[in-house]
C-alpha cells in the first residue's frame, strides 16, 4: 500500500474513512500553491526555468518526507519551529548561492514558500485580522497550552490546527477546523490573498539578504540576485 502523508489520513478520518479519500482534491492544493508561487516570482523576475524548479520543491513539501514534519506546515502549533524554519532556509538559500549551488537554492526557496503559504490555510490568522494586517512570519512565537480556539468562530490568539484529530489536545482546534485548502473552504479566497502578499514580502527579503551578504567583489549581491532568478 503506498505510503499517505498526514495530512490525507487526517482528511480520510474525519470524513468516515480511507474510502473517502479524493486525490483530484489533493492534487488541487498543489495547484494553488503553485499558483501562488509562480505569480509572485514572476512578477519579480524570475524566469519561467527557476519557477518550474521553486514550484516542484514546494510541491514535494507535500509529498516527500516533509509531510510529515510538523513545521513544514505550521501544523500543531509549531509557530516558532516554523518561523526558525524559514529564517533557516533563507539562510540557506545565501549559502547555496556562494557556493555556486543554485538548484540547492531554489529548491529551498521552494520549501519555504510552501510554509509561508500554509501558515494561512492552517491557522486562525485568516478569521481572526482584517485583510491588511502584517504578520513577521519570521519571529513567530508557540501559543500558551491553555490557549483555547474558539470551535464556533475560530477566532483569538493565533494558533494552528492539529491533527491526526484523535491528538487534539482539550479546547484545540484541528486541521478539519481550520484548513483552508481548497475553495469549498471558508476562508479560501482571503487566505490565498494574504499567501501571496507575504510570499512576496518573504522573497523581497530573501532577495536583500543576497545583496547585503559580503561578497568578495563589489556588485557581486545584485549579480547573485539575478544569479538565482534566471541562469542565463
Amino acid at each position: 500500500m503506498l505510503k499517505m502523508t498526514r495530512r490525507v489520513l487526517c482528511a480520510a478520518v474525519a470524513l468516515g474513512g480511507l474510502n473517502a479519500i479524493a486525490q483530484p482534491a489533493r492534487a488541487f492544493k498543489v495547484v494553488h500553491h503553485q499558483q501562488i508561487t509562480t505569480g509572485v516570482l514572476t512578477e519579480l523576475g524570475f524566469d519561467a526555468a527557476s519557477v518550474s524548479v521553486v514550484n516542484a520543491s514546494n510541491a514535494k513539501t507535500d509529498t516527500g518526507k516533509e509531510s510529515l514534519v510538523d513545521e513544514a506546515h505550521f501544523d500543531n502549533e509549531s509557530l516558532a519551529q516554523g518561523s526558525r524554519r524559514l529564517r533557516d532556509l533563507r539562510d540557506g538559500i545565501v549559502a547555496a548561492l556562494a557556493n555556486r549551488d543554485r538548484k540547492t537554492a531554489l529548491d529551498d526557496l521552494g520549501r519555504a514558500l510552501h510554509t509561508a503559504q500554509d501558515f494561512f490555510s492552517h491557522s486562525n490568522f485568516v478569521e481572526s485580522n482584517g485583510d491588511d494586517a502584517a504578520v513577521d512570519l519570521l519571529t513567530l512565537q508557540d501559543p500558551a497550552q491553555d490557549l483555547p480556539c474558539d470551535q464556533k468562530t475560530h477566532k483569538g490568539g493565533l494558533t494552528t490546527g492539529y491533527y491526526p484529530i484523535d491528538h487534539c489536545p482539550p479546547l484545540k482546534c484541528t486541521h478539519q477546523d481550520l484548513n483552508k485548502d481548497t475553495p469549498n473552504r471558508k476562508g479560501f479566497d482571503r487566505a490565498v490573498a494574504m499567501a501571496a502578499r507575504e510570499s512576496r514580502h518573504y522573497v523581497e527579503a530573501v532577495l536583500e539578504s543576497i545583496r547585503l551578504q559580503t561578497w568578495p567583489n563589489e556588485g557581486q549581491g545584485q549579480a547573485m540576485v539575478q544569479f538565482l532568478k534566471s541562469a542565463q
